[in-house]
């Protein structure tokens, strides 16, 4: 008889600890998979906003090189053209300066909205540009390097990026290099296209924050949505 009461009071102790071992358990398991799918939505949402942002790039990337592409004909062209060519070798005469202006004119109707056409005649070194202000430009200012670059070490384009704190613009710059008849550098001419712009539209479609920089070999920003950055030659490190 006292076997089979302690074999009563001891069934519900088993059953209790069972109970509550399950209870654990489960909670367990429950918190496992909770942590666990909540990584594995993470890492989608994560992976799902990399192929966004990889579509988007591609999309841009594809309409900036066929921009590019056709800016630099253009560019090519300017440089070459009769009328520009001899404006720049007689910038005194005003009469041949309006026939560049004019040409200048015709081809800046097969640019794109918001590009704009620049040239800089090697005898005064003036800046002159589309609906801005011309200013003298200073080869010997370390930020026009591309000038003197352009002038006397490319042979008929080059690129660059940077912020111009003259013009406040984030611009690829196409520059092209004028020769007169004799082979020798008279002048620079170009286009350039508005970053600000290509990064806006980067992250136009987009939920969530997200940032893009431009930066030099030497970890310099020269492009950013925040200005002060590129300014300041914040460096991306």
């Amino acid at each position: 008889m006292l076997k089979e009461k302690q074999a009563i009071r001891t069934e519900p102790r088993i059953k209790n600890k069972f109970v509550l071992f399950s209870v654990i358990l489960f909670a367990f398991i429950l918190f496992l998979g909770s942590f666990t799918f909540i990584l594995s939505m993470r890492q989608i949402i994560r992976t799902n906003k990399g192929i966004e942002l990889s579509q988007i790039l591609e999309i841009e990337k594809m309409w900036l090189e066929g921009t590019v592409s056709a800016d630099i004909t253009l560019v090519q062209k300017m440089a070459n053209s009769p009328a520009i060519l001899k404006h720049f070798e007689n910038p005194e005469d005003e009469s041949l300066k309006k026939y560049a202006i004019e040409e200048i004119d015709s081809f800046r109707r097969f640019f794109s909205d918001g590009y704009e056409v620049f040239w800089i005649n090697d005898s005064d070194r003036i800046f002159n540009m589309d609906n801005s202000e011309a200013f003298l430009l200073d080869p010997g200012n370390p930020d026009n390097y591309w000038y003197n670059m352009t002038l006397y070490e490319t042979e008929e384009y080059n690129f660059n990026i940077n912020f111009n704190p003259d013009l406040e613009s984030f611009k690829l710059w196409i520059n092209a290099p004028v020769f007169d008849e004799n082979n020798n550098p008279i002048g620079v001419l170009g286009t350039g296209i508005d970053l600000t712009a290509f990064t806006e539209r980067i992250f136009q479609g987009m939920s969530g924050r997200g940032e893009m920089f431009f930066f030099n070999y030497d970890g310099e920003i020269t492009g950013a949505l925040d200005i002060d950055l590129v300014m300041n030659k914040t460096n991306i490190m």
